[in-house]
């Protein structure tokens, strides 16, 4: 799941991520994202602009995880820093992208987002029999 309200980084980012094996339903705002996750499966991470009109990332990724707790995060901003506390990071399964980043960036902070995710699946699994 994508929020970026700025429609060339949602395209790059999205096509980029798509060439690579992901699938990727992508949203130009934080409310068109609120909006739709009455009707959509649970994702397997969230992508997010920290700061957008309406719905800015950090309200999309609190009712996000409200409906699917644990959800995966990783928060993209030009404009906060990783230490702002508008980036929400320091929660864990979250990760920060400062913008402008290559697109080899933000596929490799995807790959390893979910592989800790997957990490973490496992060892719950494991540790509940």
């Amino acid at each position: 799941m994508l929020a970026e309200d700025e429609v060339a980084v949602a395209r790059l980012a999205t096509e980029h991520l798509e060439e690579h094996g992901y699938r990727v339903v992508a949203f130009a705002s934080g409310r068109e994202a609120v909006g739709a996750m009455d009707s959509m499966e649970r994702p397997d991470l969230l992508v997010t602009d920290v700061m957008m009109p309406g719905i800015g990332g950090v309200e999309l990724v609190r009712r996000a995880r409200e409906r699917w707790p644990g959800l995966p995060v990783i928060y993209m901003s030009g404009q906060a820093g990783p230490d702002s506390p508008l980036a929400g990071v320091g929660e864990p399964g979250t990760r920060f992208l400062q913008k402008p980043f290559r697109l080899t960036e933000l596929e490799n902070e995807v790959r390893a987002t979910l592989a800790e995710r997957a990490s973490a699946v496992t060892l719950r699994v494991l540790g509940s029999s």
